[in-house]
């Protein structure tokens, strides 16, 4: 059986540390749950940068829309009789009245209240009674742009009209993400979205470095190496990388059954609670008559899981050919900044993103987590695509990222004592140290006051 033994690991990334001064590794506590430097946040950062709004498939027809909030502004995303996506303050040119809600399709856009109709390219179309308006042009009164685009299958808006191109903002992070195929990814377990008591940076922070997983998952120790982590940081956005496949060296020499195991209890939260365990087949030709796993020279765990995805991506037509062995299977850990990460493989990726709470509590956030799949047949995507759902607090998010849910608001609790005033980060954190830079950069370049005001 082949292995990858035959195809030496290599980097097709050439990492580099950045240089940090010892201050560098504290941060005060009050940003995380001071109200002064939330509206300093808000001006400087949610109102001014690019941002995941949906995915590009929500919107396959023409009139498809959808509503997208940031704090307490509303937007509506639109695909055009041109095909174009675009999108727009989600307010009548009238008397402001909210024009969509939730999700949709029609020809046009209409407002409820007195009926005045929008083109899809935001255009206004009719205007009821139009005669009794003085001095009237509708062409001054069509609904007003924010930048929008897309990439990887992702669709971006900015509500600065006058952003910098998204091809611009995404330069860093978009040739390193591109034999990933995003495009072709389709939500089929988790995607979901719920309230959760923490600042949006708690989260943040949470998916930005391997540290934790010691404490809170110690179920994926023998699946995910947590010390051997590489990191590249990419202007605003940053990458780190955990190998996947190897057990941590916290636990020092381990039986391969329970490497194996943890498998299976990873592939539920990818694929679902039905979900098998596809390494304990690719193992049974290695068990003895005793049933103990006996690899001849050559042959690991990890690499089968390589060959796994290789056979897979045959299979299915999959281009990997872009790839190193490291990226079939490594959780790649990407910050598209200010709020979005994503843990891509070759053939799946897991986002998470954390949104402001939209009546202004910096203690609140709403909590997005995605599970995709990658899927070259567009019958079977179809079939598998999973909806978006708003869950409570109460429901689960999958074992897993229940344990990170979990923790996230007890964090926040502590923040706010009184008793601490500066957190201590580590080099294993160095990815926060980067995030909360950018963070007090985006402020200071806005003109903001001192960050941890």
């Amino acid at each position: 059986m082949p292995s990858s033994a035959q195809h030496p690991e290599q980097s097709a990334i050439d990492f580099m540390e950045m240089e940090f001064n010892p201050e560098d590794f504290e941060l005060d506590s009050r940003r995380y749950h001071s109200r002064e430097f939330k509206k300093q946040e808000d001006r400087a950062i949610w109102f001014r940068t690019w941002q995941v709004a949906c995915r590009l498939d929500e919107l396959p027809k023409a009139g498809d829309w959808i509503e997208h909030s940031i704090i307490d502004q509303s937007y509506v995303i639109v695909r055009g009789e041109d095909g174009e996506v675009r999108a727009f303050h989600n307010a009548c040119r009238h008397r402001g009245n909210q024009l969509c809600h939730g999700k949709g399709n029609s020809t046009s856009i209409t407002c409820p209240f007195h009926l005045w109709q929008y083109n899809l390219d935001g255009s206004l179309k009719h205007v009821s009674d139009a005669e009794t308006f003085i001095a009237f042009d509708k062409r001054d009164y069509g609904l007003v742009p924010i930048s929008c685009g897309h990439w990887g299958g992702f669709v971006f808006v900015n509500p600065d009209a006058n952003a910098e191109p998204l091809d611009d903002y995404l330069a860093p992070i978009r040739e390193i993400l591109a034999p990933y195929h995003l495009e072709q990814m389709v939500p089929t377990g988790l995607n979901c979205v719920q309230r959760i008591e923490c600042n949006w940076k708690v989260g943040i922070d949470a998916f930005s470095e391997s540290y934790h997983v010691q404490g809170i998952h110690p179920q994926n120790l023998p699946i995910s190496n947590d010390i051997e982590r590489r990191h590249l940081f990419l202007g605003r956005h940053r990458l780190f990388v955990a190998p996947w496949g190897s057990a941590s060296p916290r636990l020092g020499d381990i039986d391969p059954d329970e490497t194996v195991e943890a498998f299976g209890v990873l592939e539920k939260v990818f694929k679902g609670p039905d979900a098998g365990n596809s390494m304990e087949d690719m193992v049974a030709i290695y068990r003895n008559e005793d049933g103990i796993i006996d690899f001849p020279e050559g042959v690991t765990i990890r690499s089968l899981s390589q060959d796994g995805v290789r056979a897979s991506a045959a299979a299915t037509g999959q281009d990997i050919s872009g790839l190193t062995d490291g990226q079939l299977v490594d959780n790649y850990n990407f910050l598209i900044f200010p709020n979005t990460t994503i843990n891509v493989r070759a053939n799946d990726m897991t986002m998470f993103k954390f949104m402001p709470d939209p009546k202004g509590d910096p203690e609140v956030s709403l909590f997005e987590a995605v599970t995709y799949q990658l899927i070259t047949d567009p019958a079977e995507a179809e079939a598998r695509r999973k909806p978006r759902a708003t869950i409570s607090g109460e429901q689960s998010m999958g074992f897993v990222i229940d344990q990170d849910r979990e923790m996230m608001p007890r964090q926040q609790v502590g923040l706010r004592s009184r008793g601490l005033e500066k957190l201590i980060l580590s080099r294993q954190e160095i990815a926060l140290i980067h995030f909360h830079q950018q963070v007090d950069r985006e402020i200071a370049e806005f003109g903001g006051e001192q960050a941890d005001a």
